[in-house]
This record gives structure tokens, sequence and C-alpha cells, in this order.
């Protein structure tokens, strides 16, 4: 048996008798808080927005009023609030798309760091978190931005930001 000849463990024993006859008590572990376990029950509670219907989103075709990088700012300010992570977030995403669709985490990223109003334009992630926030929008009673406002009467007549070709064609 390996070890059996240490004297670790007679060492061991006689510094706790020591610190025991000394009056030093063990310390007590602190019992952990909600915050530093992971879990988001500090958190607000979310907002319900699966009761909201936005036209055109059971086709998959909602009309897009805002542009890659206004979307990535709400991203990641979305992603600053306390319980939100990047994997709820997904989840979160793939549920404003059809049933058994999934958003996988290197697509939130990818979409992320692009840089350009078109860039990303036809990312599942774009879609996803434009329904995404247009119903938070609603159901918060927000009104619409004056960026949203101007980008609705130039993109209105071509049916919404282009979502189909790349954003590098035009």
């Amino acid at each position: 048996m390996v070890g059996a000849g240490s004297n670790t463990y007679s060492n061991g024993w006689a510094f706790f008798k020591k610190r025991e006859l000394a009056g030093v008590k063990a310390p007590k572990k602190d019992k952990a808080t909600p915050a530093a376990t992971g879990t988001a029950s500090t958190a607000a509670p979310a907002t319900d927005i699966s009761t909201i219907s936005l036209p055109g989103e059971a086709t998959g075709s909602v009309e897009i009023y805002d542009n890659c990088d206004e979307i990535r700012k709400k991203i990641n300010a979305h992603l600053t609030k306390p319980g939100v992570s990047q994997a709820s977030f997904c989840r979160d995403l793939a549920a404003q798309l059809t049933p058994g669709t999934k958003i996988q985490s290197k697509q939130l990223t990818d979409f992320r760091s692009k840089k350009g109003g078109r860039q990303g334009n036809t990312s599942c992630v774009f879609y996803a978190a434009y329904v995404y926030f247009e119903k938070l929008r609603i159901a918060e009673g927000k009104p619409r931005s004056k960026h949203r406002k101007e980008m609705e009467e130039f993109w209105t007549p071509q049916g919404g930001f282009d979502i189909v070709h790349p954003g590098h064609q035009r």
C-alpha cells in the first residue's frame, strides 16, 4: 500500500488536537447565496411574451425594421441583465422560430462579432432576436424608437429589412 509509512495522518491528528486543546474552533462553511450558485432566483421575473403574436410570425415572414447593428446593441444590453445567460437567451430566441429549430451559442457569438448594419442579416439569430425584442417591447408597453420609425418609413415599401440577400451583396 503506497503511503502506508507516511506520517501525514499522525501529524494531522497532532495539529488538530493542539487546536482543540487551545480552544480554536474549526471554521464553519458559509451557506451559499443564490447569486453565488449561479441560479437566476434573484433576477427579476421575465416578461411573458408567449401570448404575443406578430403579423407574419406563423410563416416566418415578420417584416423587420431594425438593422443588424441595432439588434446587436439590444442583444449586448440584454445579456448584461442579471440571470440572463447566452444559453438561456439562445433558448428564448429559438422559441421565436419554427418548432424544433435550435440556436447554438456559436451562432449567437458569430452574429455578435460582425460589424455593419447589413452584416449578419441572413442569420436566424438576427430574425429571431428582432421578433423577440419586438414582442418584449410590446409586452412592456414601450413606444417605437425614433430609429425604428425611420426604418419603417424606408423599408415598408420593400417589405421590411432584407434578410434574404447577404450584407455583402446588394
